[in-house]
Protein backbone atom coordinates (compact mmCIF):
# COMPACT_ATOMS: atom_id res chain seq x y z
CA UNK A 1 0.00 0.00 0.00
CA UNK A 2 0.94 3.60 -0.46
CA UNK A 3 3.33 5.23 1.37
CA UNK A 4 3.41 8.35 -1.12
CA UNK A 5 1.87 8.75 -4.78
CA UNK A 6 2.43 10.78 -7.97
CA UNK A 7 0.55 13.86 -8.61
CA UNK A 8 -3.02 13.10 -10.34
CA UNK A 9 -3.98 14.72 -13.50
CA UNK A 10 -4.06 18.36 -13.53
CA UNK A 11 -6.81 19.50 -11.27
CA UNK A 12 -7.52 16.31 -9.66
CA UNK A 13 -7.94 16.40 -5.78
CA UNK A 14 -4.91 15.61 -3.79
CA UNK A 15 -6.31 13.11 -1.96
CA UNK A 16 -9.72 10.78 -1.37
CA UNK A 17 -10.83 10.24 2.04
CA UNK A 18 -13.16 7.49 2.53
CA UNK A 19 -15.01 6.87 6.30
CA UNK A 20 -15.36 2.82 6.92
CA UNK A 21 -15.13 3.32 10.61
CA UNK A 22 -18.79 2.52 11.87
CA UNK A 23 -20.24 -0.54 12.90
CA UNK A 24 -22.71 -1.19 10.69
CA UNK A 25 -25.56 -1.78 13.39
CA UNK A 26 -28.56 -0.99 11.83
CA UNK A 27 -27.44 -2.87 8.05
CA UNK A 28 -26.59 -5.90 10.51
CA UNK A 29 -23.39 -6.87 8.64
CA UNK A 30 -20.16 -4.90 7.84
CA UNK A 31 -21.85 -2.53 4.89
CA UNK A 32 -18.35 -2.06 3.77
CA UNK A 33 -18.29 -5.72 2.86
CA UNK A 34 -21.55 -5.99 0.89
CA UNK A 35 -20.76 -7.42 -2.31
CA UNK A 36 -21.29 -4.63 -5.63
CA UNK A 37 -20.56 -7.01 -8.75
CA UNK A 38 -18.63 -9.23 -7.47
CA UNK A 39 -16.27 -7.00 -4.98
CA UNK A 40 -17.00 -5.55 -1.40
CA UNK A 41 -18.03 -2.12 -1.31
CA UNK A 42 -15.58 -0.72 0.12
CA UNK A 43 -13.05 -2.08 -2.67
CA UNK A 44 -15.57 -0.67 -5.25
CA UNK A 45 -15.21 3.12 -3.81
CA UNK A 46 -11.59 2.89 -4.23
CA UNK A 47 -11.51 1.32 -7.18
CA UNK A 48 -13.83 4.27 -8.11
CA UNK A 49 -11.63 7.15 -7.20
CA UNK A 50 -8.46 5.59 -8.81
CA UNK A 51 -10.56 5.68 -12.12
CA UNK A 52 -11.52 8.85 -11.62
CA UNK A 53 -7.71 10.03 -11.43
CA UNK A 54 -7.30 10.26 -7.77
CA UNK A 55 -3.76 9.49 -7.02
CA UNK A 56 -3.81 8.63 -2.59
CA UNK A 57 -7.51 7.23 -1.49
CA UNK A 58 -7.09 7.11 2.58
CA UNK A 59 -9.47 4.64 3.90
CA UNK A 60 -10.03 5.28 7.67
CA UNK A 61 -11.25 1.85 9.03
CA UNK A 62 -12.25 1.35 12.85
CA UNK A 63 -14.65 -1.42 13.27
CA UNK A 64 -14.10 -4.53 11.18
CA UNK A 65 -10.97 -3.50 10.86
CA UNK A 66 -8.77 -6.89 10.18
CA UNK A 67 -11.73 -8.11 7.88
CA UNK A 68 -11.49 -5.04 5.57
CA UNK A 69 -8.05 -4.92 5.28
CA UNK A 70 -8.04 -8.55 3.99
CA UNK A 71 -10.71 -7.26 1.38
CA UNK A 72 -8.60 -4.32 0.23
CA UNK A 73 -6.01 -6.86 -0.72
CA UNK A 74 -7.39 -8.28 -3.02
CA UNK A 75 -7.47 -4.85 -5.15
CA UNK A 76 -5.70 -4.58 -8.15
CA UNK A 77 -2.20 -3.63 -8.37
CA UNK A 78 -3.40 -0.13 -9.53
CA UNK A 79 -5.43 0.66 -6.97
CA UNK A 80 -2.90 -0.60 -4.22
CA UNK A 81 -0.60 1.56 -5.18
CA UNK A 82 -3.06 4.93 -4.23
CA UNK A 83 -4.67 3.07 -1.44
CA UNK A 84 -3.47 4.52 2.42
CA UNK A 85 -5.08 3.02 5.46
CA UNK A 86 -5.91 4.70 8.50
CA UNK A 87 -7.79 3.69 12.08
CA UNK A 88 -9.62 5.25 14.36
CA UNK A 89 -9.11 3.69 17.06
CA UNK A 90 -11.96 5.54 19.19
CA UNK A 91 -14.72 4.63 16.49
CA UNK A 92 -17.36 3.26 19.54
CA UNK A 93 -17.19 6.61 21.14
CA UNK A 94 -16.40 8.95 18.48
CA UNK A 95 -17.98 10.46 14.93
CA UNK A 96 -17.12 10.92 11.30
CA UNK A 97 -15.32 13.81 12.23
CA UNK A 98 -12.66 12.05 14.15
CA UNK A 99 -12.44 9.48 11.56
CA UNK A 100 -11.54 12.34 9.21
CA UNK A 101 -8.97 14.09 11.73
CA UNK A 102 -7.18 10.40 11.56
CA UNK A 103 -6.98 10.91 8.06
CA UNK A 104 -5.56 14.14 7.56
CA UNK A 105 -1.75 13.37 8.41
CA UNK A 106 -1.90 11.27 5.28
CA UNK A 107 -3.36 13.53 3.18
CA UNK A 108 -0.80 16.30 1.10
CA UNK A 109 -0.70 19.89 2.90
CA UNK A 110 -1.97 21.56 -0.05
CA UNK A 111 -5.19 21.09 -2.37
CA UNK A 112 -8.34 19.79 -2.54
CA UNK A 113 -9.81 16.77 -0.81
CA UNK A 114 -13.12 14.34 -2.03
CA UNK A 115 -15.08 12.48 0.91
CA UNK A 116 -16.78 10.12 0.96
CA UNK A 117 -18.61 7.55 3.86
CA UNK A 118 -18.51 4.29 2.59
CA UNK A 119 -22.00 3.31 2.85
CA UNK A 120 -23.17 5.18 0.11
CA UNK A 121 -23.22 4.43 -3.70
CA UNK A 122 -19.34 4.89 -5.34
CA UNK A 123 -19.28 7.93 -7.38
CA UNK A 124 -18.83 7.71 -10.66
CA UNK A 125 -16.07 9.50 -12.61
CA UNK A 126 -18.54 12.11 -14.25
CA UNK A 127 -19.47 13.40 -11.22
CA UNK A 128 -15.73 13.65 -9.63
CA UNK A 129 -15.14 15.19 -12.62
CA UNK A 130 -18.09 18.01 -12.47
CA UNK A 131 -17.01 18.48 -9.08
CA UNK A 132 -13.87 19.20 -9.86
CA UNK A 133 -14.59 21.73 -12.50
CA UNK A 134 -16.81 23.48 -9.71
CA UNK A 135 -13.82 23.67 -7.41
CA UNK A 136 -14.00 23.41 -3.92
CA UNK A 137 -16.38 23.50 -1.24
CA UNK A 138 -18.86 21.31 -3.16
CA UNK A 139 -20.73 18.94 -3.12
CA UNK A 140 -22.75 16.39 -5.50
CA UNK A 141 -26.37 17.08 -5.75
CA UNK A 142 -29.52 16.06 -6.90
CA UNK A 143 -33.12 17.70 -7.66
CA UNK A 144 -31.90 20.45 -5.86
CA UNK A 145 -30.95 18.36 -2.76
CA UNK A 146 -27.30 18.10 -1.21
CA UNK A 147 -25.64 14.83 -1.31
CA UNK A 148 -22.30 13.15 -1.70
CA UNK A 149 -19.07 13.02 -2.24
CA UNK A 150 -17.69 16.04 -0.78
CA UNK A 151 -15.19 18.38 -2.21
CA UNK A 152 -12.60 20.69 0.03
CA UNK A 153 -9.79 22.53 0.26
CA UNK A 154 -7.32 20.56 2.57
CA UNK A 155 -7.21 24.00 4.50
CA UNK A 156 -10.54 24.18 5.31
CA UNK A 157 -10.97 20.81 6.21
CA UNK A 158 -8.42 20.65 8.96
CA UNK A 159 -10.48 23.63 10.28
CA UNK A 160 -13.20 21.62 10.45
CA UNK A 161 -11.63 18.92 12.31
CA UNK A 162 -10.36 21.67 15.00
CA UNK A 163 -14.34 22.86 15.43
CA UNK A 164 -15.03 19.55 15.62
CA UNK A 165 -17.88 19.57 12.36
CA UNK A 166 -18.19 19.17 9.22
CA UNK A 167 -20.30 21.70 9.25
CA UNK A 168 -18.13 24.41 10.39
CA UNK A 169 -16.78 24.17 6.92
CA UNK A 170 -16.46 28.44 5.75
CA UNK A 171 -17.79 28.40 2.93
CA UNK A 172 -20.20 25.93 2.97
CA UNK A 173 -20.10 23.61 -0.05
CA UNK A 174 -21.88 25.07 -3.13
CA UNK A 175 -24.41 22.32 -4.79
CA UNK A 176 -23.26 21.11 -7.89
CA UNK A 177 -26.11 19.59 -9.77
CA UNK A 178 -25.68 16.24 -11.44
CA UNK A 179 -28.34 13.76 -13.08
CA UNK A 180 -27.02 11.19 -11.02
CA UNK A 181 -29.83 9.88 -8.46
CA UNK A 182 -27.31 7.92 -6.46
CA UNK A 183 -25.96 11.32 -5.08
CA UNK A 184 -28.94 11.23 -2.27
CA UNK A 185 -28.65 7.57 -1.17
CA UNK A 186 -27.93 6.55 1.85
CA UNK A 187 -27.05 2.46 2.66
CA UNK A 188 -27.95 2.10 6.53
CA UNK A 189 -30.24 -0.52 6.60
CA UNK A 190 -31.29 -3.92 4.45
CA UNK A 191 -33.90 -2.29 2.77
CA UNK A 192 -32.19 1.00 1.48
CA UNK A 193 -29.23 -1.76 0.06
CA UNK A 194 -31.99 -3.67 -1.62
CA UNK A 195 -33.50 -0.46 -3.02
CA UNK A 196 -30.26 0.62 -4.62
CA UNK A 197 -29.36 -2.98 -5.85
CA UNK A 198 -32.99 -3.10 -7.58
CA UNK A 199 -32.28 0.45 -9.08
CA UNK A 200 -28.79 -0.45 -10.34
CA UNK A 201 -30.38 -3.74 -11.88
CA UNK A 202 -33.38 -1.96 -13.32
CA UNK A 203 -30.73 0.87 -15.17
CA UNK A 204 -28.49 -1.79 -16.50
CA UNK A 205 -31.93 -3.81 -17.70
Amino acid sequence: MASHSEPGPPGAPAAAVVLAAGASRRMGQPKALLEVEGRPLICAHVAALVAAGLPRVVVVLGAWAPALRRALRTLPAPAQAALEIAENPAWESTHMIDSVAQALPRIPEEGTVLLTPVDVPPAPPAVVAALVAAGAPACAAHGGQPGHPLLVDRGALEAAVAAGSLRALDPPPRQIATPWPDALRNLNTPAEWRAWRRAADCRKG
